[in-house]
């Protein structure tokens, strides 16, 4: 098996100097995340480009991180790789999807397909999917780490890690866009979040914060991955606050969580 040319899982301690300067940045979004979450009930613009400008955007960078991540998975044979990389996959799909379901995105103040809870069921699919496929991924890489497993992967390993994001797409596109929507009605005609979205942005907060302890505990030795595992969590977490007071959709919350 050829060797990775940089690795990721490698024990990293980190320095008194790296412990503060990451200290002040997670300060520093704490803040931001403050912010934005005061600001996020006022009304903005809307502006339906900024949907399909984000999707597209974040389904590319989603899609490149997931090629390396199945090329390092190749090179280390390390499993948790590749459910960086399964994850980032769903991801992609989602995200390349999105558009077609958002009102305004493509034509006009209407969507290609499905009905007024399309957009938002894929939102929430793709957020609660993040979240949890990136801890998982932490505690694999961590678990080999310390039972020693020796690196290989088997070739259904590979199919797995592509057909497990494909049928996952497929199935959560199927649901959000059925004509007859089996699943509960997250915002009104208004675009304004109904109980069920509010309690599903507590539910998900929730989630996000068993992510962070999970990749925290996970990067204990220091590895590259799991401080990027770390920061990405991190990231979920304010962006899932910062939702939790977004009332509706093109509010101040709707645009500041795509840039957090």
């Amino acid at each position: 098996m050829a060797q990775a040319f940089y690795s990721l899982d490698g024990p990293r301690p980190l320095s008194t100097g790296q412990r503060i300067w990451m200290g002040a940045l997670v300060v520093c979004y704490a803040l931001i995340v403050i912010a934005a979450f005061t600001a996020a009930p006022v009304q903005w613009q809307p502006l339906p480009a900024i949907a399909l400008a984000h999707a597209l955007l974040a389904a590319f960078i989603c899609g490149v991180t997931s090629l390396l991540m199945v090329g390092h998975a190749r090179s280390t044979g390390r499993r948790g790789y590749l459910m960086v990389a399964g994850t980032f996959g769903y991801m992609t799909g989602v995200l390349l999807f999105f558009p077609l379901v958002f009102p305004g995105a493509v034509i006009g103040d209407d969507r290609l397909l499905g009905s007024v809870q399309s957009a938002v069921d894929l939102y929430y699919s793709w957020h609660f999917a993040f979240p949890i496929g990136i801890a998982v991924s932490a505690w694999m890489i961590d678990n080999d780490r310390r039972t020693h497993r020796r690196p290989s992967l088997a070739r259904k390993d590979m199919w797995g890690a592509a057909l497990a994001p494909l049928a996952g797409i497929l199935l959560t596109v199927l649901l959000a866009t059925l004509p007859l929507d089996p699943l509960p009605d997250l915002v009104e005609s208004d675009g304004t979040k109904t109980a069920v979205a509010l309690l599903l942005d507590a539910v998900l907060i929730a989630i996000c914060v068993g992510c962070v302890v999970v990749t925290l505990y996970c990067s204990r030795s220091g590895a590259l991955i799991g401080r990027w595992l770390t920061a990405l969590a991190l990231l979920t977490l304010g962006e899932a606050i910062v939702n939790l007071n977004a009332v509706d959709r093109f509010s101040a919350g709707w645009y500041l969580s795509r840039f957090l």
